[in-house]
C-alpha cells in the first residue's frame, strides 16, 4: 500500500510541474517578455549592421576566419 501511495502522490507531483509549466509558456506576460526581446533584438541588429557589415569586409580583405 506504501508503494502504491509513493506512486500516487509522485503522480500528482508531476501533474502540479506540468501545470505550472504550461502556465508559464502560455501567460500574457511570458509572452510579451518575449515579443518585447525580440524587437530590442531586431532593433540592436539594425543599428549595427554597419558595424557587423564593416567588421565582415575587414575579415574578408585580411583573411581573418571567425566561427559563429
Amino acid at each position: 500500500m506504501a508503494a502504491n501511495t509513493n506512486s500516487k502522490e509522485d503522480g500528482e507531483h508531476k501533474a502540479r510541474v506540468k501545470d505550472a509549466s504550461r502556465e508559464s509558456r502560455l501567460s500574457f506576460r511570458n509572452f510579451a517578455e518575449h515579443q518585447m526581446r525580440r524587437e530590442f533584438k531586431e532593433k540592436a541588429i539594425d543599428k549595427c549592421r554597419p558595424s557587423i557589415q564593416a567588421f565582415g569586409k575587414c575579415a574578408e580583405e585580411t583573411g581573418l576566419s571567425v566561427v559563429w
